[in-house]
């Protein structure tokens, strides 16, 4: 045994140790995307010429906001809202002021960034050891920034493996309320 002056002499520290759940990590890198159910496009319903495009590349949207303003061939005003987001923001704007748009065309894209999906691929050698992770609840970041940015759940797992990179497809659902996941 060591004396306590000889261990503090050579520089010894002890600490006292508990009972605590170890996490098994498991690397996974993929593509983030916005959940399918938070898009939303505009899309002209008739044939019309853009009388006004009223948001910007970017631009943070709320349901209801007028997004752009249609005018028929007989001057008639259309109105075009977000109609089913509470809001987003517009990562597409196709519609041109002073432009024709045909019916069906996308004349905006509104995204809610608040949940998001990350898409990646398990290696072989990975699925058991997923399998086995309860819960599984996972945790991501950025490889720039070692610090985790949201929790997220496994929503599913492909039962198919690809044949030639020899991996399964992941979908990962992850919460990020303050829209750095994109």
């Amino acid at each position: 045994a060591v004396s306590p002056i000889t261990a503090r002499h050579i520089g010894i520290k002890t600490l006292g140790i508990g009972r605590a759940t170890l996490e098994e990590t498991i690397d996974i890198y993929g593509v983030v995307q916005a959940l399918p159910e938070n898009q939303e496009e505009i899309t002209a319903r008739i044939d019309a010429q853009v009388s006004k495009v009223h948001v910007r590349l970017g631009q943070v949207v709320k349901k209801g906001d007028l997004l752009v303003t249609l005018s028929r061939a007989d001057g008639t005003q259309i109105p075009m809202k977000l109609e089913f987001l509470a809001s987003g923001i517009v990562t597409e704007l196709t519609g041109v002021s002073g432009r024709w748009a045909q019916a069906g065309k996308v004349l905006a894209h509104i995204v809610d960034y608040s949940a998001v999906q990350v898409e990646g691929e398990l290696p072989e050698s990975l699925i058991t050891r997923l399998e086995k992770m309860n819960p599984k609840k996972v945790r991501i970041r950025i490889p720039s920034d070692k610090s985790y940015l949201s929790v997220g759940a496994f929503r599913s797992l492909a039962p198919e493996l690809d044949p030639v990179k020899r991996t399964a497809h992941i979908i990962i659902d992850a919460k990020n309320p303050d829209g750095f996941l994109r």
